[in-house]
């Protein structure tokens, strides 16, 4: 139950939330951790207008989703984000026999397993 108290408050097609009532049931975790994380979901979907318009329009969605203005800035926010990695205790699965990895390599890493097979960033 570490994962919701570390403030991961969905769990898109995993199996991370499984076991919530019976954590809370034995005191793992309190119900009011729970309720925070509702409570943030919530007001996500509230700033979004979620609940006046459920609906995505599909034409505005494709000039949306996937824009080039979107894909530049998330090319920006990842450049600006690269750091230098040490695999201390083999914890990356890396093979030892390669002596260099290329960026993409470690990024498809990263990506598979931070968004998992559903997402769209793996296409």
């Amino acid at each position: 139950m570490q994962v919701v108290s570390a403030g991961v408050d969905i769990d898109l097609g995993g199996n991370a939330f499984m076991n919530l009532t019976h954590a809370v049931q034995s005191g793992k975790i309190s119900e009011a951790v729970i309720d925070t994380a509702v409570c943030r979901v919530l007001r996500m979907k509230f700033e979004m207008g979620l609940f006046e318009h459920p609906y995505v329009n599909p034409k505005s969605a494709t000039k949306v989703v996937r824009s080039e203005e979107h894909i530049r800035l998330a090319h920006k926010v990842a450049q600006s984000s690269i750091v230098l990695l040490k695999n201390k205790n083999s914890i990356l699965p890396l093979k030892k026999r390669l002596k260099k990895w290329q960026l993409s390599d470690l990024m498809r890493i990263i990506v598979t397993i931070c968004w998992g097979l559903y997402s769209s960033a793996r296409r």
